[in-house]
């Protein structure tokens, strides 16, 4: 999406669903959560800034999920 309002609400959108306590990704979510992590290079900061945020959320509720090496 062109649209950074629709890239915002997409990555609060799949960024909750990565941060759920006890929750794994699992791997129909892989493609999902490989295009998530791109959103780092976003052009705008707005976006960066929450997948930032989320990707803290996610290793805060567990610091030792299989992710946790492609988050950091």
């Amino acid at each position: 999406a062109n649209e950074p309002d629709v890239r915002l609400k997409s990555v609060n959108l799949l960024g909750w669903m990565f941060t759920l306590p006890g929750r794994t990704i699992s791997e129909p979510f892989r493609p999902l959560f490989s295009e998530f992590l791109k959103r780092l290079t976003d052009r705008v900061v707005d976006i960066r800034t929450a997948v930032v945020g989320h990707m803290k959320g996610c290793l805060l509720s567990n610091p030792f999920r299989p992710e946790a090496a492609e988050i950091i």
